[in-house]
């Protein structure tokens, strides 16, 4: 498991912002244990949380990342890669996002680790997508 310590507070607004679009604000603090007022002032970028803070908020990313719904893992790099990927047209987007994939397990495959669990999520997340629309 990573250390807590590692992660940007970038990487921790995104993830929480994104997790409390799908369940809530307060179901979010509420699973991370602090109050929903730190919470919303963290991820709407109005504080840098305090270093006690911060590590339950980053100990709450990595078991998410450990443990949670392959959808919930997704989410935040579906996110990511749609916004790096909105000036694609349209025909080569798919493509293009599988590129990117491609590059970034590759990239973890030659440093001799393995790739994280969202890049094959994120695949699965992006193919269940495409068949809905």
């Amino acid at each position: 498991m990573k250390d807590y310590r590692t992660l940007s507070v970038d990487v921790l607004r995104d993830f929480a912002l994104s997790q409390s679009d799908v369940t809530s604000l307060r179901q979010v603090a509420e699973e991370i244990g602090i109050s929903h007022s730190a919470l919303h002032k963290f991820v709407t970028g109005q504080t840098d949380p305090q270093r006690r803070v911060k590590r339950l908020i980053g100990l709450w990313y990595l078991d998410v990342i450990e443990t949670g719904d392959d959808i919930d893992v997704a989410r935040p790099y579906a996110n990511a890669l749609d916004t790096l990927l909105s000036g694609v047209p349209e025909v080569q987007r798919e493509a293009t996002a599988a590129g990117v994939l491609a590059v970034v397990e590759l990239a973890y495959t030659e440093a001799g680790a393995a790739p994280p669990r969202w890049v094959d999520a994120l695949r699965v997340f992006r193919s269940r997508r495409r068949k809905t629309t």
